[in-house]
This record gives C-alpha cells, structure tokens and sequence, in this order.
C-alpha cells in the first residue's frame, strides 16, 4: 500500500535525523471549519459541510495537517507512532498530519497545512496551469476525492478528466461540471 510505503520513507528520515524519540502532539479538537479552510469562494468542500475533520500534528513547532472522519487526541513519540497499525482513518491521519509535520521541520516542505479563504482557488489554478503544460489535453487524469476548485480549474484545462469521492452526497451528481463517480470505480479509472 502507498501509505505503507511513505511511512517507511518517512522513517528513514526519522532516524537519519535522529527523531526517534521526538514526542509529536496531535491536537484534533477539530478545527472549526472556518479556522481549517477560511472563507473560500466555492461551496462544497468537506470541512465547511462538517464531513470531515482536519487533523494536525506538531513536531518541533512545525505543524502538518491531514484530514479524517475519526478524530481523536494522540500523543507520544514518532517511534511509538511507527508502531501504530494503519487499521484505522484516525491512524492514517495520525501518520500523515505527522508526515507532514516531519518534513516541515525538516525544511522537504513548505506547504503542511490547508489552504484557506482564497487559497484553494489560487491552488486550483496553478495546478491546472501546471498539468496543462506537461500534459496532452486529451491525457487521462483522475481525481480521488472531490475538491470543488481543483475539480472545476482542472476539467476547464483537461479533456479527459474524471473524480470518484466516497460522499454520497457527492456521487451521481454533477459538480462543478463533472459527473462525480464512486469511489468503488477507483481501479477502473485509474487502469
């Protein structure tokens, strides 16, 4: 599994930068919508619905977010962390808001928490911008999970453009001017 993979990865620079030992809090009293994602100028998004809950984590007073629909305290060190089976959303969350956390301290990233107010319509554009200047505009792209401005800024710049979200809210219906699919097609899109 991906996860699997970067936890593995994240590990080898836990120990390379000797971490090990590091206590990381995560802190999900969750973040009231407004405070994880602002004031954004589309609908739709999740943490303004109150599906989901954004999760973050701090090592060394750098923070990193990820989201989750279970969240909960965590408290203790990365090691103690890399031991905590990934069974659960609240433990894949744990480790990526940690990841995200790590490698902020560690200067690998300088974007570890959302975006907010206009920034997803910004971000949404860039990423556009970016995939239609190194792709084909008939280039096959897929979108697991459904982000409104990402969705609508990327379909505008791709031909052949498809998302799947687990939201039943979201499936069969049109958003954003993309039919969204269930998640249950993952492979097939993505094949």
């Amino acid at each position: 599994m991906i996860l699997e993979e970067l936890g593995e990865r994240w590990w080898k620079r836990i120990v390379r930068h000797d971490l090990e030992r590091e206590t990381t809090i995560i802190k999900t009293r969750g973040l009231r919508p407004r405070e994880a994602i602002g004031r954004p100028a589309r609908a739709g998004y999740p943490l303004l619905r109150g599906r989901e809950v954004m999760l973050q984590a701090e090592v060394r007073g750098a923070y990193g977010q990820a989201f989750t629909d279970e969240p909960s305290d965590y408290v203790g060190s990365l090691l103690s962390l890399r031991r905590t089976p990934l069974n659960t959303n609240r433990d894949r969350a744990v480790l990526v808001a940690t990841i995200n956390a790590t490698y902020r301290y560690l200067g690998l990233v300088a974007n570890s928490q959302h975006c907010r107010d206009e920034g997803p319509e910004l971000c949404g554009k860039k990423v556009a911008m970016e995939l239609s200047s190194k792709l084909h505009p008939d280039s096959k792209v897929v979108m697991i999970g459904f982000q409104p401005a990402l969705a609508y800024h990327i379909s505008t710049a791709l031909n052949n453009f498809r998302v799947t979200d687990m939201d039943s809210d979201n499936i069969g219906r049109v958003k954003e001017g993309i039919l969204i699919e269930p998640y249950t097609l993952n492979r097939e899109v993505i094949t």
